[in-house]
């Protein structure tokens, strides 16, 4: 059945820890039946935490506009990449920039199949595998926070280091 969102231009979702931020709904198998959230211009930021869940589709039609931020202070969540794609649970973030904040720590999971540009701004981003990232070639840039190597692999992609710092562990 369907559901309802949230949807609109230049706003912020934060979901904190035990709260849905968006309900879409769910199909009779279980599966993302309708859009919990719809960025459709504007400056826009959908901020995960640890703990927090969001059923349904998050489709940004705002373009390059659009911030998902991996968040929180406290806490450890996990993020699989590969539902970022035009059949995924977040799509058409293709230019949209991903970013982890706070201090909380999140590990990358999946296959991210696009070549989106990843910044480091705080806590600690965990990764097992280059493809964690995207495509050979990915860009990230570090503005504090720690990239945490969970397994031994070579990454291909240039990392840029700005004002604020950064760690490699």
């Amino acid at each position: 059945g369907a559901g309802g969102g949230v949807g609109g231009a230049g706003g912020t979702v934060n979901g904190g820890p035990g709260s849905s931020g968006a309900n879409g709904g769910t199909g009779s198998s279980g599966a993302a039946a309708s859009d919990a959230i719809v960025f459709t211009g504007g400056t826009n930021v959908l901020q995960l935490q640890p703990g927090s869940t969001i059923t349904g589709i998050v489709r940004n039609q705002a373009g390059s506009g659009t911030t998902l931020q991996l968040g929180g202070n406290t806490g450890t969540g996990t993020f699989d990449v590969s539902q970022i794609s035009s059949s995924g649970q977040y799509r058409s973030f293709g230019p949209a920039t991903l970013q982890k904040v706070g201090n909380s720590t999140w590990t990358l999971t999946g296959t991210n199949a696009g070549n989106l540009f990843w910044e480091l701004k705080g806590g600690t981003l965990a990764i097992s595998a280059d493809n964690n990232f995207g495509s050979p070639g990915h860009n990230t840039s570090f503005d504090g926070g720690t990239l945490r190597f969970d397994t031994g692999f070579a990454l291909s992609g240039a990392i840029g280091l700005q004002s604020g710092g950064g760690t490699i562990d």
